[in-house]
């Protein structure tokens, strides 16, 4: 971990992305709060597990706001430093 601190703002930059980490979930949950309750419970009457139903429809439909979310974290922990 030595290189990490010595010469990188790696974890400068870690640190303040956390600081900014509601703003990044309130993107994420306003997206989220759209995926239709009647697409998961179509899911379940079709026998798919838990797990199908993460990686076949939420997170398809959440990816572009989880990218959104990282650079909207990332931009506001740069601008802090």
């Amino acid at each position: 971990l030595h290189p990490l601190y010595d010469r990188s703002l790696v974890v400068i930059e870690l640190a303040q992305m956390l600081r900014s980490w509601p703003w990044m979930w309130g993107v994420v949950a306003v997206t989220f709060s759209t995926i239709g309750r009647g697409q998961l419970e179509q899911a379940e009457l079709e026998g798919a597990s838990a797990w199908h139903i993460v990686r076949r429809i939420l997170r398809p439909q959440l990816w572009p706001s989880w990218l959104l979310a990282w650079l909207l974290g990332f931009e506001l922990a740069l601008g802090e430093l």
